[in-house]
This record gives C-alpha cells, sequence and structure tokens, in this order.
C-alpha cells in the first residue's frame, strides 16, 4: 500500500514537471559585441583623425575659417583658378576658383599691388560659378605679400622663422631663402628676405610632401 501511494506521488510530480516545462517561453536575448558606450556613439573615420591631430596639424588643417574671412572681405574679383595640378582636388565635380582684389584691404596698400598680393583659391563644387557669398566649395590655399590682421593666424608677412614656428611648429626644411613647413598634405612656403617673411604661399597638396626636391616649381615663385 505504501508503495503505491510512493508510486503515485512521483507520477504526480513528473506530470506537473512536463507541464510546466511545455508552457515555459524563453525571453527574448539581445548579444551585441559592442561596449554601452559605443552602441550610443557613433565616431566616424574622419571624425577620429581629426581627433587625433596635435595642435599644429590642427593649425595646418584649418589655418582660416574660409566663410568668415570672405564675409570680413565682404566682396572681391575673381576668376578660374587654373586646370588640376598637384593642388588636393575633391572627388566630387567641380572647379578651382579664385579671389582676389578684396573690397576690404589694409589702408596702406595700394589697389594695383593689392590685386595680385592676396590671393585664396578654393575648389567650388558643381559647374555654375555662382556668388561671391555662396558656400559650396572648400578652402585649398592662399597666399599673400602682406601684412593682414584678417588674415589671423597666417599673417605672418615680415616675421622671423622663429616668430611663425610659435604657431606653425612643424619641422622646417630650409634652402636658401625657401622655406617649407609641411604637415600632411598641407604645406606652408615661406619666401625669407634679409631674415623676415617677404610672402607666403599656403596650399593643400595631392600628396605628402617630405623633402625640397618635391616642390612643384610653381611654389617656388609667388
Amino acid at each position: 500500500m505504501r508503495s503505491l501511494v510512493y508510486l503515485c506521488f512521483v507520477l504526480t510530480l513528473l506530470v506537473s514537471c512536463g507541464e510546466s516545462t511545455e508552457n515555459y517561453t524563453a525571453p527574448d536575448t539581445v548579444v551585441s559585441n559592442q561596449s554601452p558606450a559605443s552602441q550610443n556613439d557613433s565616431v566616424s573615420i574622419e571624425q577620429l583623425e581629426e581627433l587625433s591631430l596635435n595642435p599644429f596639424d590642427s593649425l595646418m588643417e584649418y589655418p582660416i575659417d574660409l566663410q568668415e574671412f570672405k564675409r570680413v572681405k565682404r566682396g572681391a574679383l575673381n576668376g578660374a583658378g587654373g586646370p588640376p595640378d598637384f593642388r588636393m582636388k575633391p572627388n566630387q565635380n567641380g572647379f578651382y576658383y579664385c579671389f582676389k582684389l578684396f573690397t576690404k584691404r589694409p589702408p596702406h596698400i595700394n589697389e594695383g599691388d593689392y590685386l595680385q598680393g592676396l590671393v585664396l583659391t578654393v575648389y567650388r563644387f558643381g559647374e555654375d560659378i555662382g556668388y561671391y557669398s555662396d558656400t559650396n566649395e572648400v578652402f585649398i590655399g592662399i597666399k599673400s605679400r602682406f601684412q593682414d590682421e584678417d588674415l589671423g593666424s597666417l599673417n605672418i608677412v615680415g616675421q622671423t622663422l622663429k616668430e611663425v614656428q610659435k604657431n606653425f611648429s612643424g619641422k622646417a626644411i630650409v634652402d636658401n631663402e625657401l622655406v617649407l613647413i609641411p604637415s600632411r598634405h598641407n604645406l606652408l612656403v615661406l619666401h625669407m628676405k634679409e631674415g623676415r617673411v617677404e610672402w607666403f604661399n599656403y596650399v593643400k597638396l595631392g600628396f605628402e610632401l617630405t623633402a625640397m626636391e618635391q616642390l612643384p616649381d610653381q611654389l617656388k615663385r609667388f
């Protein structure tokens, strides 16, 4: 009798366990290889490259605020910026374009000298020339023979190399009167006279310059 009661008890347990297992539904489980921070924050390769720039490389990448500079200068003569050459060329369709003889100029400079003494070059996207105030463009280069406070960190005409390198502290490549300060694909060319900058030419190159022998002939003169 006791054996029969025990057997019935065991069978009851087995049946109840089977019912519990059949009625149980496992919760959905999400497995991620990302950390919580990386799930919430998305950083592009370009942003990572910018974040990795030291102060010198960052300044060489963005020596002026293009649109702010144009706004301050108010207007300019403009024209073709030449065919593709050693300069950086974006992948998008467009053309090189330059601005000169800006409406606002330093008071000590006459119009004739200013015409070719400060030249800003951009790459403008699309096919239309558009207007001075248009922003469909990227900064390619700027050169100047004059002191001009609107140039900001590039207001370096008249400075010694030591003074220039307070901001542009990269390794200088020197060959007589020419001084090159490269940073990745960016290049600052200085032409020195009696120990001071006579003119400069900043340009974004289509390659990384590491030696004076790589300098295009066009950049050896103003």
